[in-house]
Formats: structure tokens, C-alpha cells, sequence
């Protein structure tokens, strides 16, 4: 265990080019950076995509730095002369220090380490290079997303205090939902969201999201169906297997129009994908379904708001109405 606490730490890189819910799952983690290094500059290196999201933790984040890609990262095509001009970058910036919070290490450690910066910390698999010994941690496979990150954190002395995951949300989103003529069609009616889409795991059949979803209109809520442009076919396939009616968002909304939409909402129904922590990070009652990805590592650590269904549960739409039902009916009689 090293500490980096009590080094003359004045500008600080962390190295995260992830996806929606990856960066949800890192907003404790945020915290306690900034929590321990308050006159500090921060900049967080992420996918071009990010920095929108950026922008709204601005009270832990003072500047994005777009990651241009690099060999063996998948998640941005890989450009050799804006890699030059990206290393060029952040070399100038003379960090005191590095964090690479991006995964195991075996490409991003290496990569970190062209920086420049006076410290690198992280994590690092068994056969990883580390750029040195007394500031990286084995990686925790297995482990809970958000206390992985904290957990290195921890190993490098900087305490945390808190769990949870947080979406800041603007009044312009509000705004901009209520101008949306599908909300407005809403009329102020109580409302659930249902994501039949996903990134990494396996969406569950539509036909199942179709029967929770006229579950819920046989509550008396209407149904809300969300997803991104290129997910409109499946939101209208859930429509077409509904008996009931649905007001379709797909490709309507941004990310904090979305957001907006979900804290509004009653319940919140979805794929282990980036709306379901979105719907954690704004405190909506939620139920996440696991297909094939693993509820020890993605699940929501709050597991009385928000309620999982995973392995056989998954076969028939009956276990995630009941845990829907469930959560409504707590939050009716939470005081």
C-alpha cells in the first residue's frame, strides 16, 4: 500500500474512456478525489462522447481531455497522428498525478505511462506492465464496480465516505423535456419507463418488456418507452406486443432529457445498460434485468429501491412485474 496523500499533488489526470454507465459507476469514486484534493486541478481523459457528461460534474472535474483511441482499447478507432498530437498534449500538462482507472492495465498502463506524470496509480492484472510497483493494485476481478475504484483508492490513502452515484440535473433539461410534444402527452399522468435496449448485454426478449408494460398500464400508469435512435425498431416492436398503449421517446431525448424523464417517473424497467444506473444515479425506483451480464459486479448496491432479476427469473416477465410491484408499493408507504 502506498499513500499519495501528502505528495504536493496540484493537477491530476484520471483515464477512464468508458461508456455511460461506467462513468455512473465512478461518480463516488470522483468525489473522493476531489474530496482530498479540493485546490487541485482535475482533468478526466474520456471518450469524445464524454465530455458532455463531463461538463455537469464540474464541481469534481475542471477540464475533459478528448482520449483519442489506442491500440487494443476498442472503444474509439485508433489514429496514429492523433495519438501524437493527444501525447503531445498531456505531457505538457506536467501531472503530478496520473490515475488509470480504465481497467486491468494490460494496454492502458502502458499507455498512462507516456503521460509524463511525476506519479502513476492504478490498477494492474497479474501479467501488466507497471509503470512502478508501490502505486498499483492487483486488479479486484469479481469485485463491485463502484467499490473497485474506491478500493484503489483506498490503497492510495484517499478515504471515501460515500456510495452513491449521482447525476447533477440542470433546469434546462426540464425545460426541454417539458417542451417535447411526447411529454406533454404524458398530461401529468403518474408514468413508467421501460429500456428494452442494451450495449453489452443481451437485451431481454420484447415480449417480456410488453407484458410488464401492460402490468403497469393495467395500474393505471402509462407507459413510457425509451432508447436511442437506432433503438426505435426495438421500443416499436415492445409497442406492437403491447395490448395496451405507449409513448415512444426513443431518439428524443438527450442524456439529460433523459434523466429528467426517469426521476420523474414511477418505476423504471431496463436492461443492465447505462439507463439503468442512470435511473440509481436519479433516485428512481428501478428494476434492472440480467441477461448475461454478472448482477455481483453491475447490480445496483442498493438493493431495496432497486431491485435486480437475474439468472432463471429471467426465462418469463413474472418476476420483474413482481419486483416492479414491490418497489411501487414501498415507495407508497416509505414515510
Amino acid at each position: 500500500m502506498a499513500q499519495v496523500i501528502g505528495y504536493p499533488i496540484k493537477k491530476i489526470a484520471i483515464f477512464r474512456a468508458l461508456k455511460l454507465g461506467d462513468f455512473l459507476l465512478f461518480t463516488p469514486a470522483l468525489k473522493a478525489i476531489r474530496r482530498a484534493f479540493p485546490q487541485a486541478v482535475i482533468d478526466y481523459i474520456g471518450l469524445p462522447w464524454n465530455k458532455e457528461l463531463v461538463n455537469r460534474y464540474d464541481c469534481y472535474i475542471d477540464n475533459f481531455v478528448e482520449f483519442p483511441g489506442f491500440p487494443g482499447l476498442p472503444e474509439n478507432p485508433f489514429n496514429p497522428e492523433n495519438v501524437t498530437s493527444f501525447l503531445t498534449l498531456v505531457q505538457q500538462q506536467k501531472y503530478d498525478l496520473v490515475l488509470q482507472m480504465h481497467g486491468k492495465g494490460n494496454v492502458s498502463n502502458p499507455l498512462v505511462s507516456l503521460f509524463g506524470g511525476k506519479l502513476v496509480a492504478g490498477f494492474a492484472s497479474e501479467d501488466a506492465y507497471r509503470p512502478n510497483q508501490d502505486f498499483f493494485l492487483s486488479y479486484p476481478e469479481g469485485q463491485h464496480e463502484v467499490l473497485k475504484s474506491l478500493e484503489l483508492l483506498q490503497f492510495l490513502g484517499i478515504d471515501h465516505d460515500d456510495e452513491a452515484m449521482e447525476f447533477p440535473l440542470f433546469s434546462t433539461d426540464l425545460q426541454k423535456l417539458d417542451a417535447l410534444e411526447e411529454y406533454r402527452s404524458i398530461g401529468g399522468e403518474s408514468y413508467a419507463c421501460l429500456h428494452p435496449g442494451a450495449i453489452s448485454a443481451s437485451p431481454w426478449p420484447a415480449k417480456h418488456f410488453a407484458a410488464v408494460a401492460d402490468n403497469f398500464t393495467e395500474q393505471g400508469l402509462q407507459v413510457v418507452l425509451t432508447g436511442a435512435t437506432q433503438e426505435r425498431r426495438l421500443t416499436q416492436t415492445v409497442r406492437q406486443k403491447m395490448r395496451g398503449s405507449a409513448i415512444d421517446f426513443a431518439g428524443k431525448t438527450d442524456i439529460g432529457m433523459l434523466a429528467a424523464l426517469i426521476k420523474g417517473s414511477r418505476a423504471v424497467v431496463a436492461n443492465d445498460t447505462g439507463v439503468a444506473h442512470l435511473a440509481v444515479a436519479v433516485g428512481a425506483p428501478s428494476v434492472t434485468i440480467f441477461t448475461t451480464t454478472d448482477p455481483s459486479i453491475w447490480a445496483p448496491l442498493n438493493q431495496v429501491r432497486h431491485r435486480i432479476v437475474a439468472g432463471s427469473a429471467i426465462k418469463t416477465p413474472e418476476a420483474a412485474i413482481l419486483e416492479a410491484k414491490a418497489i411501487m408499493n414501498s415507495e407508497r408507504t416509505s414515510p
